[in-house]
This record gives structure tokens, C-alpha cells and sequence, in this order.
């Protein structure tokens, strides 16, 4: 919770339950205790704004109050013992208003996302290309070209200051479009660690660049730990949003494309229908424990077959072709020329590190696999739609794994050629692989909708891993992390079958 919240939390629950304590519910003390609340609530209400998790506390400091300007909130001590019964009754109110007061905030708090480390100050600014040799299928008007916004995290100066970036529109922040509007509202109030439209840090005069693409039905932020700490370490991050398979695309300019109602109910369709579910469970099972490399691969063909079409082919191409486009506008933006652009001049190709979560690490493969600019290449557990089966990768590439769809990943290991890396994050599920691991950390982790490992002990490990990675191939800084298992993080089942 935020600091005055807490404040009047813990405020409302010390009224309630010094109530309870002999000798204190009429003292003359506990009587301004209302007013006292008051001042701390409105103080809260004016500096960090209205919160819908805040609302019984809310309600209870006005009943309070009014209560005690009618002179009822402390009439004297009674005249006679207080029956069983009632004294049963307000025991139960009691725990159900402290049930109320404390369950929301504390179970959906507004999101607190961790200090990136490295020397840099971080800045965030917004882009959009359009791509005039293709046109957009999913618009109602096809005969619209296909348009990008990128949301990009570099390194600013140290010591920058400014106004901050905000984490997300509500509507992004609504990853597979589940999470109710009411609880997304709050994410206007997440503070990022990013300064926005910041100067370009110019020690060195160039920075190497990385390019990322969300999950299917994910944002460009939804990963804004991992790129907060690349850019603070040096890296210029450029987060290509897919519209109309992203759960929004903002753009700088202009509206905001919302996910296509068609493919949330495909989506939908496919994980509420239990057979197909089963078949794919039991397709990853036998997958993980197949003997040879040829096994393997049927079994992921078979598991392929149960995907639409537009997902297993169709948006694999579509967004890779969207990566190889924004590379092109990069190039150019960096060239002589390109005008005056904070990045001009400044953007290193040489090691192009390509990445993604989910069906964006879907993408990174694909890329990969068909433009050489791309160097080094990341997959953070997204299932290998394209081509990859039947071809094969000799740039470094790091698998980043859940628990349950490890074994996915092994097809795909096996067509890499070059340094090739798995790590499997114990007690993670997929969308645990997101910053929805700091959404509500008690709520989704008690619903397993995360996983069991601690949001942040998971963000800990996965920035942990990337730096390592890119830091490796990009910046030659060769981390231990890529040596083997590591002590310090116990959670993580290593494999590289080559490095």
C-alpha cells in the first residue's frame, strides 16, 4: 500500500480493536480518533488520489465521523453489562469490517515496481512507424497500412531528473483482457523508475540496441522491470506493440488500438475447452520425455496442429515481419540525415540482441531465424510458432522457462547450433514470466496464478539472467551465471547442451 494508505489502515483498525480494550472505548483520546482520520484520509485523497481497494475505508472514516459530530461516537460507558449476545455481534462486526478495510488494499495494492541498479538514469520515450508496403488486415478500413508504435527505455544521464513516466494505460495493463476495469484503473498511480522524453546519455557516444516484442494479447510495458534495468546498464530497449493482438496500442499521436475482440474469444476458446487442453498437456509430457530430437519434433508438430492457424503461422510471420520493419526505421533513424532525433548517431547494430515473452519469444526465433542482422536472440517461454523445427539457429540463444512448459522448449533446443541456454524458474507459471508477478504478489501467488516463488525473488531472477546474458554476448562480459548452476540462485534449473 501506498504510505498514507497504510496510514489510514492501520489508523481504522486501532479504532476498531482499542474499542475492544478496557478502560479505552470512552476516553476522551479515542473520541478525536475520527477526526484524526479524517485529516490523515483527506490528506491521502489530495496527494495520491482516489483508490476503489480504499473504498471501505473510505465509507468507515465517514460513518466515523459523522458519528462522532452527532456525539454518538463515545455516549459514556454503559449503565449496565452488555448481554452475550451483543457482545458476540460486535465481535463479528468487528472482524467483518476489518476483513473489509484491510483485505483490498493489502491483496491489490497499487503495483511497486523495483530500483534499477546500473549507473545510468533511465528514460522513456514513445515511437511509431508505418509500414507502407503492408497493409492492415485487422482494421476495418484494410486498405490502411500497418502502423507500430515502439516504446523505447534508454540511458539518460546520471543524476537526471524529471517527471516520471507512467507504467501503462488501464487498458494495456489488462493482459488476455481478464482483469476488471474497476482494479486496472489503479494502475494510473504506478510509479516507473523511467523519465520521460530524458536526453540520451552521450559517455559512450554509442549504446548497443536490443528490440523486444510483448506476449499474445500482452503490452509493450509488460516486461518494464527487465527493461528499466537494461537501460539503466546501458542498453537502448525498443518495445515493439503489435496492435490489435495486444491487449492496446497506444499510439504517441493518435488513438489507442484495442485487442481484436476475435482473437481474445479464439484464445478463449482453446483454453476453456478441456480437450484440447488435455491433449496439450499430455503432448508436453511426452514431449519432456522423449529419447531423441526426431521424437521430439513430431510430438511438437502434433502439438502445433492444436493452435489456429493465425496463431501458429499466420501472427508468427505477421510479426516478424514487424520486427524486420522497425530494424529498417532504426537503421535509418541512426543514420546520416535521419534529422535531429535523440538517437541519431548514437545506436550500435553491431551485436543486435533480439527478444521476447511468450508469442513474442516466438517472434525473436523467427526473426532470427531469417535476418542475420539479428546476433543473439532471447525466448522467455514462448512456444516455437514458425519455422524454427525445421531449420536451425547458430547465434547464441537463451530459453527462459516456466515450470510447467519446460519441456515445450526442447524442440527448439535442439535446432540451436551456437551458445545455447535453458533456465527453468521453479514454482513460475507462463504470465509469471511478466510483471503480473508484482500486480497483487499475495492474491495471484495464493491463486497459483504466478506461481509459488515471491513476485519479487522471481523479477530478481529473471533480470538477473537477462543482464547476464546480454551483458555475455552483447557486451563481452562474460557472467558466471552462464557457466552453470548457481548457489545463489537455487531456484533455476540450468541446462546448455552447447556454450
Amino acid at each position: 500500500m501506498r504510505p498514507l494508505e497504510t496510514l489510514v489502515v492501520l489508523g481504522i483498525v486501532f479504532h476498531l480493536l482499542s474499542g475492544w480494550v478496557p478502560g479505552w472505548r470512552f476516553t476522551p483520546w479515542r473520541r478525536l480518533l475520527p477526526v484524526v482520520l479524517t485529516v490523515i484520509a483527506a490528506g491521502h485523497l489530495l496527494v495520491e488520489g482516489v483508490r476503489l481497494m480504499m473504498a471501505p475505508a473510505y465509507l468507515y472514516v465517514v460513518i466515523a465521523l459523522m458519528l462522532w459530530v452527532r456525539g454518538r461516537s463515545s455516549a459514556g460507558s454503559p449503565a449496565a453489562p452488555t448481554p452475550w449476545w451483543r457482545t458476540l455481534l460486535r465481535a463479528v462486526a468487528t472482524l467483518v469490517v476489518l476483513a473489509l478495510v484491510t483485505a483490498p488494499p493489502i491483496l491489490l495494492p497499487v503495483m511497486k515496481l523495483p530500483a534499477p541498479h546500473g549507473p545510468y538514469a533511465v528514460g522513456r520515450a514513445w515511437l511509431a512507424f508505418t509500414d507502407s508496403t503492408r497493409h492492415e488486415t485487422f482494421a476495418a478500413d484494410t486498405s490502411t497500412f500497418r502502423a507500430l508504435p515502439v516504446e523505447v527505455w534508454y540511458p539518460a544521464p546520471a543524476g537526471t531528473t524529471g517527471p516520471l513516466a507512467p507504467y501503462s494505460i488501464p487498458a494495456e495493463a489488462n493482459i488476455a483482457g481478464r482483469l476488471p476495469m474497476a482494479y486496472l484503473d489503479q494502475f494510473r498511480y504506478v510509479k516507473t523508475h523511467s523519465i520521460i522524453e530524458a536526453p540520451l546519455a552521450t559517455d559512450p557516444s554509442r549504446f548497443r540496441v536490443l528490440v523486444f516484442s510483448h506476449g499474445y494479447t500482452g503490452f509493450a510495458a509488460q516486461n518494464t522491470v527487465q527493461m528499466e534495468e537494461l537501460a539503466s546498464q546501458g542498453y537502448v530497449v525498443f518495445s515493439i506493440t503489435h496492435p490489435y493482438e495486444a491487449s492496446a496500442a497506444p499510439f504517441p499521436d493518435g488513438p489507442t488500438v484495442l485487442l481484436k475482440q476475435a482473437m481474445l474469444d479464439t484464445l478463449g476458446k482453446i483454453n476453456f475447452d478441456k480437450s484440447s487442453v488435455k491433449k496439450m498437456e499430455d503432448l508436453i509430457a511426452k514431449i519432456g520425455g522423449a529419447k531423441t530430437g526426431e521424437e521430439r519434433r513430431t510430438l511438437f508438430r502434433a502439438f502445433l496442429e492444436l493452435s489456429p492457424l493465425q496463431l501458429r503461422s499466420t501472427s508468427v510471420a505477421s510479426w516478424s515481419a514487424d520486427t524486420r520493419f522497425v530494424v529498417d526505421q532504426l537503421e535509418r533513424l541512426n543514420g546520416a540525415g535521419a534529422g535531429a532525433n535523440r538517437f541519431a548517431g548514437h545506436l550500435d547494430f553491431e551485436k543486435l540482441g533480439i527478444f521476447g515473452m511468450s508469442y513474442g519469444g516466438a517472434t525473436a526465433i523467427e526473426f532470427c531465424r531469417q535476418d542475420r542482422r539479428c546476433k543473439l536472440g532471447m525466448n522467455i517461454d514462448g512456444g516455437a510458432y514458425g519455422g524454427i523445427v525445421d531449420d536451425s539457429l547458430s547465434i547464441p540463444f537463451m530459453i527462459m522457462a516456466s515450470e510447467a512448459a519446460a519441456p515445450i522448449h526442447g524442440p527448439e533446443l535442439d535446432r540451436f547450433q551456437g551458445p545455447a541456454y535453458m533456465v527453468k524458474l521453479a514454482g513460475t507459471t507462463h504470465i509469471g514470466l511478466t510483471d503480473m508477478s508484482l500486480y497483487a504478489p499475495l492474491l495471484f501467488r495464493w491463486m497459483g496464478l504466478t506461481g509459488s516463488l515471491s513476485g519479487a525473488r522471481r523479477e530478481e531472477i529473471m533480470t538477473a539472467y537477462t543482464l547476464a546474458f546480454f551483458d555475455t554476448y552483447v557486451k563481452g562480459h562474460r557472467s558466471a551465471l552462464l557457466d552453470g548452476p548457481s548457489n545463489e540462485y537455487p531456484e533455476v534449473e540450468y541446462r546448455s547442451p552447447r556454450h
